[in-house]
């Protein structure tokens, strides 16, 4: 099964593929889709927000490979997670992301699995509070064993800015939070 996992973001969004079994999962393509303010002064803050989720959008299709026997089966991504203070300009950045995951889900049919920033952070790390450096120095010790030459992570890693790394690695390890959920294990062994 193939699995589409994301952490979502406005500027930068993670995302990895992993092709999934009972007993092995392999990451067949990981990187950043990342959007940026429109540099011609005219352009409405609104209308830059639309084409910049239009051009996330194009990507995410691109990714699920919609209508072929490589699509994605399952959506998973990180469930919004909104601080106390933030303000609701930034409410509506961060929201609009999940509502570009709403629609590819519902537009390829297929489930979706959401898992909380702290069970992320839990089943990684075994804390609620980790930080982002130790989650992606447990997915290093998971995905990238120090034997492995290139790669599709190496590719990632030698072709994306350093300060951009932690996105897709958020997405790894928001697959590995999912994978001991009812719904993915359902998933897994054919029973969804």
């Amino acid at each position: 099964m193939r699995i589409l996992t994301i952490d979502p973001g406005y500027a930068a969004l993670g995302y990895a593929v992993l092709d999934v079994t009972a007993k092995f999962d392999r990451v067949t393509a990981m990187g950043v889709v990342r959007t940026k303010v429109s540099s011609n002064k005219r352009i409405l803050k609104n209308e830059d927000s639309f084409a910049r989720m239009r051009h996330m959008a194009e990507e995410l299709e691109k990714l699920s490979m919609r209508g072929t026997e490589h699509s994605v089966r399952a959506l998973v991504f990180e469930s919004l997670s909104l601080p106390q203070q933030t303000s609701k300009q930034a409410a509506v950045k961060i929201g609009m992301p999940y509502g570009l995951l709403a629609q590819l889900a519902a537009t390829l049919n297929i489930p979706v699995v959401m898992v909380t920033p702290q069970r992320v952070k839990n089943a990684v790390c075994g804390a609620d509070n980790a930080s982002k450096h130790a989650v992606e120095i447990e997915m290093r010790k998971r995905f990238l064993p120090a034997k492995v030459r290139g790669g599709v992570i190496n590719d990632f890693l030698s072709s994306t800015p350093a300060s951009l790394h932690n996105h897709a690695w958020d997405a790894l390890a928001v697959y590995v939070a999912s994978t001991d959920m009812d719904v993915m294990k359902a998933l897994l062994h054919g029973s969804y």
